[in-house]
């Protein structure tokens, strides 16, 4: 999740990069619907720490 909010929120890594992992993974979790209350959690923790 982490890798997926900042590549979709931040570009952290390039888009095909990202691409390349979640065709490895085998699910792209962009395409969940909690994906962005999730990526917003892990940005609270991100400034949190």
């Amino acid at each position: 999740m982490p890798l997926a909010a900042d590549a979709v929120r931040f570009k952290g890594i390039e888009r095909q990069d990202y691409r390349t992992f979640v065709a490895a993974y085998g699910h792209d979790v962009t395409d969940w619907a909690g994906f962005d209350t999730f990526a917003d959690l892990c940005e609270l923790r991100g400034l949190s720490s």
